[in-house]
């Protein structure tokens, strides 16, 4: 898959694309979106893939030197759960360029997982 559909919202600026029509965009200029989308407490970040699963970060520093200010979610249903993780903004660089072409939980924990083991 090359292609994703995203929603976000940039407070500082107004800028916005509106989840219930989320707008196609190129896998590639992701990690471009991201660094755009990404700047202030507030501004987030969704991704829907063609099965219509949703993969959101949202930028939530808890301290003015926190190193994970990003907030990683994917929504689980059928498990009545979020699947949570904070991560850096070169961990999302990271992620955003290898990203899979179906969205879901595991997208989270191999993400954990790459980190634990480096």
């Amino acid at each position: 898959m090359s292609e994703f559909h995203v929603f976000y919202c940039r407070h500082r600026t107004g800028d916005w694309i509106d989840s219930y029509k989320p707008a196609p965009i190129e896998a590639s200029r992701l990690p471009d979106l991201a660094n755009h989308v990404l700047e202030a407490n507030g501004d987030f970040l969704g991704l829907v893939d063609d099965d219509d699963s949703v993969l959101q970060f949202i930028y939530l520093a808890r301290t003015e030197d926190d190193q994970q200010p990003i907030r990683m979610e994917i929504p689980d249903a059928c498990r009545k759960t979020n699947h949570i993780r904070h991560i850096s903004n070169s961990e999302l660089f990271e992620l955003l360029c290898n990203l899979p072409d179906r969205l879901g939980p595991e997208v989270v924990t191999k993400q954990r997982s790459s980190i634990k083991g480096s």
